[in-house]
């Protein structure tokens, strides 16, 4: 296979799937457990480079909703921006605006599994500042009552060679911070202009090729996030790619719901209406 540009090769986004599959730990749920997965929410702090603003309506609509319809949350990575802005910042917009203060305070109740992204990857040392009772992962394995693997949960940055870590992450995490930020800033610059490939979730990217085809290989279906790209997308019996979007573009807000053993794709908008993304898919 030849190699992707933005992402690992097949043979490690292969490997990185099997130790996840052996040290992973498990949620089980019930059949009749309803269940939503929520990621690339980035909640910052009110600055000019702050995306998640104009989505903070629908979301709020959004996990109204979860919570007061006794759903279990998964929240699937970069909930907040921890690599623009520091967390302190964060939750100083929150205690000046009662609005957002209730948006993270509706996350923390509806959310009991956060798995870390590479924007949020130190969220669990805040906890004792913002959030209680939530456990944080790595990556997740989501079984049913008998202990059948229905799917993996992870961020997906794993698969991503400028974001898994390392060197190169840390060189690419202080240009964000220190120079593509500030930038953001002076001139009101979006993170995802109509150019980027999150406004196209019908094309494949190479991270989704490499995760897709790993996914074939081993037969195992999984949930992300971290490309902002929605979608349910069935790549071989019984097996299938899901990716909850985000909260960031288009005054929107996309997330994935389980519910007596049908997985679907929502959007909310400005208005609190629910509607379905893609067609409802019986695992």
């Amino acid at each position: 296979m030849k190699r992707c540009h933005s992402a690992v090769s097949h043979k490690r986004a292969v490997r990185i799937l099997k130790n996840v599959i052996k040290a992973a730990p498990e949620i089980i749920i019930e059949r009749d457990r309803k269940v939503v997965f929520f990621s690339d929410l980035h909640r910052s702090d009110g600055s000019k480079a702050d995306d998640s603003l104009t989505c903070s309506i629908p979301l709020n609509h959004a996990l109204k909703h979860y919570c007061n319809e006794d759903y279990l949350g998964v929240f699937v990575g970069d909930i907040l921006e921890l690599l623009e802005t520091k967390w302190k910042r964060i939750l100083k917009f929150a205690r000046k605006n009662p609005f957002i203060e209730k948006i993270l305070w509706r996350i923390n109740i509806l959310c009991r599994f956060w798995i870390l992204g590479n924007h949020d990857r130190k969220a669990n040392r805040i906890r004792h500042a913002l959030f209680s009772d939530i456990k944080f992962a790595q990556v997740l394995k989501i079984v049913d009552e008998n202990g059948k693997l229905l799917f993996l949960c992870m961020h997906g940055h794993q698969f991503d060679i400028w974001n898994k870590g390392g060197f190169i992450t840390q060189i690419v995490n202080l240009i964000v911070r220190y120079i593509w930020t500030p930038i953001q800033k002076r001139f009101k610059l979006s993170s995802e202009p109509e150019t980027s490939p999150a406004k196209n979730p019908s094309k494949a990217t190479d991270l989704e090729v490499v995760i897709i085809e790993a996914l074939v290989e081993l037969g195992v279906s999984a949930i992300y996030g971290h490309t902002h790209r929605e979608k349910i997308l069935r790549i071989d019996k019984g097996i299938y790619y899901i990716n909850c979007g985000s909260g960031t573009k288009d005054g929107e807000v996309t997330c994935i719901e389980y519910s007596d053993g049908v997985i679907s794709l929502k959007r909310w908008t400005q208005d609190g209406c629910r509607k379905i993304k893609s067609h409802t898919i019986a695992l």
